[in-house]
């Protein structure tokens, strides 16, 4: 009887662990994205947030870059970037590197 007992609570357990382990990959496979993110920024247009999203634009720099935009106009090649305090052209070389086809300067 003890062995029954003790198979019956080991079943549980182990089916109770399963159970656990499907409704995990459940949720997780909800958190995940479901597309790429294929967003493109536009340098002319994006606001702080936008430009911000870019792997190597922090706050800091996207609000640099709006200034000199107000102060200046648009830009007119990447290249423009330059004129902003702390960007160089290694940096928009990092830039376009680290953010393939996510950055664009049309005029608005």
């Amino acid at each position: 009887m003890r062995k029954m007992i003790y198979f019956f609570m080991a079943t549980l357990v182990l089916c109770a662990g399963t159970a656990n382990a499907r409704s995990n990959h459940h949720v997780n496979s909800r958190l995940q994205p479901t597309h790429v993110n294929n967003i493109k920024v536009n340098l002319n247009t994006a606001n702080v947030k936008q430009l911000s999203s870019l792997k190597g634009i922090g706050v800091k720099k996207a609000e640099a870059i709006i200034a000199y935009r107000k102060q200046k106009g648009n830009f007119k090649s990447l290249n423009d970037l330059q004129g902003v305090k702390g960007i160089g052209a290694q940096f928009i070389q990092r830039l376009l590197k680290n953010n393939p086809g996510k950055i664009i300067n049309k005029s608005s």
